[in-house]
């Protein structure tokens, strides 16, 4: 499994872990609703739109991008957690 979370610190990083046809665009959110804004407006919280198989989905600040098994996957933080303590319960069982 390969992750990144998006954030600001690492948008050039984000640019390099996903395939170009994959990547739509960068975006502003909202600060508050985490919706995405006017191209003409800006803010402190980072977007992206992706295509996953063949879906347009906005990930969102802090969310994990996640290489697995020739898929991609978004996660929440708390999602991310929880997938981590099981492959480690996993793990220790074997």
């Amino acid at each position: 499994m390969e992750y990144l979370q998006l954030t600001w610190v690492n948008w050039s990083h984000i640019c390099d872990f996903i395939d170009k046809k994959n990547f739509v665009c960068g975006v502003n959110l909202d600060d508050n609703t985490k919706c995405a804004l006017p191209n003409t407006q800006i803010s402190n919280t980072i977007g992206m739109y992706m295509k996953i198989e063949e879906k347009i989905v906005l990930v969102k600040q802090n969310e994990y991008i996640i290489k697995e098994n020739n898929t991609i996957k978004i996660m929440t933080q708390i999602q991310f957690d929880r997938k981590r303590k099981l492959e480690k319960i996993c793990q220790e069982k074997n």
